[in-house]
């Protein structure tokens, strides 16, 4: 019911699960060699989870200040960007500080007769956002200034620097109509600004809560191929729960084993795409070799799952389902192969 505490607690629930599989996505994000889509990112949650990754991987010496004033700002970025331009800055700061001192991490919303003079303005918008983050260490010689945003200029040749942190970070605003500001004296540590275009209120993108759109269901029966026991068992409930008969296999040459007895009786096969043995890919092709019409959907973390899917000839009905999905993203993947 409204306002029990056990709708509070699953509501709880379901919000540390969508900020864990936002977690998964930017970690494969970060881990590719390309970025990820480009989509209304709620910018102060994850700068914020951001920041305990990079706590956990710095001395315990450096104490951490915050100072957030905005909750549901969104941009329009690739997760992975942000990561990338929080880390280097961090990271810029911690080497600057030598493991010891007062790191700050700061994002407001400013509208644009609040913004300071730029060397490099940012794209027009109504309002932005400014992240800061700001050290206790040595300060920056002005003479250097100038040059910190240059490719491989660095001050830390002997400690290993690359001099491309801030040229990245740099690189990376101006892709997402921004500009990045130092403010630095000998002595007095450095701060660095980074202004990022809001979108509008009535661009933001929010995600389905509890009591939101029903799930579609069905009837059919699916062919489940996954290597993870755990993975079959959930993915079993949740089909079954929608509706669909659910036949499941741990490894491709079962799966084709099953498909070869009830050809006729799969409707529809769910198939993971990085499994020992036999990939989803070769699934399909064994699979699509008994039954060429037969609807498929490959579950992948990988970015370029679609063109692999493509490369391979496999033609419609047939689509990737990009991993953390949701229950509702995977009841629309099925009724799109099923119905379409």
């Amino acid at each position: 019911p409204s306002g029990s505490t056990l709708r509070r607690n699953a509501r709880e629930i379901a919000q540390a699960a969508e900020r864990a599989a936002d977690l998964a996505e930017q970690i494969l994000t970060f881990s590719r060699e390309t970025g990820g889509e480009q989509r209304a990112v709620t910018l102060a949650p994850l700068v914020k989870e951001i920041m305990m990754f990079m706590q956990s991987g710095l001395p315990s010496s450096i104490a951490w200040r915050q100072h957030f004033e905005i909750a549901d700002e969104q941009i329009h970025s690739d997760p992975s960007r942000i990561h990338q331009i929080v880390m280097n800055l961090c990271m810029n700061a911690a080497q600057a500080m030598e493991g010891v001192g007062t790191l700050e991490i700061g994002l407001v919303a400013l509208p644009t007769s609040a913004l300071p003079e730029l060397s490099e303005p940012p794209h027009p918008a109504s309002r932005y956002a400014r992240l800061w983050v700001r050290d206790t260490g040595p300060g920056i010689p002005q003479e250097l200034v100038p040059r910190i945003f240059e490719p491989f200029f660095t001050t830390k040749k002997d400690k290993g620097g690359t001099g491309m942190g801030l040229a990245n970070v740099q690189r990376i605003v101006r892709e997402l109509g921004g500009a990045v500001s130092v403010t630095t004296e000998e002595g007095e540590g450095a701060r660095f600004d980074v202004y990022l275009p809001l979108l509008e209120r009535h661009q933001h993108v929010g995600k389905a809560q509890l009591g939101g759109p029903e799930l579609r269901l069905g009837s059919e029966t699916i062919l489940l191929v996954d290597d993870e026991r755990t993975i079959v068992d959930l993915l079993t409930r949740i089909l079954s729960d929608l509706g669909y008969r659910v036949a499941s296999a741990e490894t491709g040459p079962r799966a084709i084993e099953i498909f070869e007895r009830r050809a006729d009786d799969i409707d529809v096969l769910l198939v993971d795409l990085l499994m020992p043995e036999m990939n989803g890919l070769d699934v399909i092709h064994k699979v699509r070799a008994i039954r060429d019409d037969l609807p498929v959907i490959l579950c992948s973390g990988q970015p370029m799952a679609d063109q692999k899917l493509r490369r391979r000839g496999v033609q419609a009905p047939a689509v990737v389902l990009h991993k953390p999905f949701s229950v509702a993203a995977l009841s629309e993947a099925l009724r799109e192969v099923l119905d379409g």
